[in-house]
């Protein structure tokens, strides 16, 4: 800790950058025989792009999407109210869900796979942790719990948000299926 590598592998965007080219870190070490060198450098710059992205999406400017609605939208899912979540889309919305491969387009598929995913996850809760909010998009990071005892789970998530006019036209999750 006294060189700071511990605090900075804390966070997974920052451990990318860490210790400049010295590949005897544990995580470069691990990350160099899973990946290979030239994966390794594609990594390193997937991990910047996504760096971008977030700060693209924390820009100060007039936005049609607020903080409150998408907390809201999450409320509906958690809810299981399909109707009030689909006043959230646009009617041509894309909604994927890139862990199951599922994509609806158009709000009748979104209505599909919502009554589908809330009928094989009754009594799901989803959070939000963190909301990025962009003027065409946000991030926002979540975690999804459900079950109760033994049959109690956890997943971590983030949504990619694309809007306009106040209402999500493409909504793409990211989340371990595992």
């Amino acid at each position: 800790m006294a060189d700071g590598r511990d605090a900075a592998f804390a966070s997974p965007l920052l451990a990318a950058s860490v210790d400049g080219d010295n590949d005897r870190t544990p995580r470069r070490l691990l990350r160099s025989h899973l990946l290979g060198k030239r994966d390794m450098r594609r990594s390193r710059v997937s991990v910047g792009i996504a760096v971008l992205f977030a700060m693209s999406c924390s820009c100060v400017g007039a936005t049609e999407l607020t903080d409150s609605e998408i907390r809201a939208y999450y409320l509906a899912w958690s809810a299981g109210d399909v109707g009030r979540l689909l006043g959230y889309f646009s009617a041509d919305a894309v909604y994927e869900d890139v862990a199951t491969g599922e994509r609806a387009n158009g709000i009748s598929e979104v209505r599909t796979f919502a009554e589908t995913f809330l009928k094989r996850t009754p009594g799901m809760r989803v959070e939000p942790t963190s909301i990025l909010i962009g003027t065409e998009s946000a991030a926002v990071e979540w975690t999804m719990s459900g079950g109760a005892g033994k049959e109690a789970w956890h997943v971590r998530g983030v949504a990619i948000l694309e809007h306009k006019g106040g209402q999500i036209t493409r909504a793409t999750d990211y989340w371990n299926a595992d």
